[in-house]
C-alpha cells in the first residue's frame, strides 16, 4: 500500500498509473487452472533453451514454501480498493487472466 502512496504522490496531475501485477486467485480452481498453466509454461520455456528440468524439478521450485513467502498475493479487487482509498480516480481492473491482472487509475488535477 505504502509503495501506491508514494506513485500517487510521485504522478503528474491527471498522470495515469497502470500495474500488471500477479494477485490472489478467487478461488481454489482458478488457482489450479493458472499453476497448471504457468507450469505448462515454464516447461517449454526451459525445453526452448535446452535446459532439461523435468516438470517435477520445475514444480517443485514453484512450490516451494520458502518461494512461496516471497510472494504476498492480494485479490486485484483489494489492490484496487486500496488505490481509490489513496486518491485514484477511474480506478479498474483493465484485463485478468487468471493470477494476472493490469489494473490502476489516474490522479486528479
Amino acid at each position: 500500500r505504502r509503495l501506491y502512496r508514494d506513485i500517487y504522490e510521485l504522478l503528474n496531475p491527471t498522470g495515469i498509473f497502470l500495474n500488471l501485477e500477479h494477485v490472489s486467485s478467487p478461488s481454489v480452481k482458478v488457482q489450479e487452472m493458472f499453476t497448471e498453466l504457468f507450469l505448462d509454461c515454464m516447461s517449454d520455456y526451459h525445453e526452448s533453451i535446452n535446459d532439461t528440468r523435468s516438470m517435477d524439478e520445475i514444480e517443485s521450485i514453484y512450490q516451494d514454501p520458502e518461494h512461496k513467502k516471497l510472494h504476498r498475493l492480494e485479490a486485484v479487487e483489494v489492490q484496487c480498493n486500496w488505490l481509490v482509498d489513496i486518491g485514484f480516480s477511474n480506478v479498474d481492473c483493465y484485463l485478468k487472466i487468471f493470477e494476472l491482472a493490469l489494473f490502476g487509475g489516474t490522479k486528479n488535477q
